[in-house]
């Protein structure tokens, strides 16, 4: 089965904690045409990291957050996993960059 096509997405971080993200919201096109709107909130998170070294040696970091995702589309609900990765510049993520409230 064809993987759908996502024409826009945001995702957005609680005010309190800038961090993590806490909901993402798609809109998801088919093959056939059909479109979806579908909103996620994230109901836990773990963050990992992966490190790697470039061959001229160069430290890159990347954190990868896995969270376990309330999904609304159509009036069902389901549940599952969505991941987000960031690059780690200067010690600090650089996703972070985007407004706490981008799903507004």
């Amino acid at each position: 089965m064809p993987v759908p096509r996502c024409q826009r997405r945001k995702i957005a971080r609680s005010p309190r904690n800038r961090r993590y993200q806490t909901a993402l919201r798609s809109h998801v096109v088919t093959e056939s045409g059909a479109a979806y709107d579908v909103e996620g909130r994230v109901i836990s998170l773990i963050p990992l990291r992966n490190r790697r070294t470039t061959p001229e040696g160069k430290e890159l970091t990347t954190r990868i957050t896995e969270g376990m995702t309330e999904y609304r589309c159509d009036g069902q609900v389901g549940y599952g996993l969505s991941e987000y990765l960031d690059q780690i510049v200067d010690g600090r993520p650089s996703g972070t960059d985007f407004p706490a409230d981008a799903l507004g």
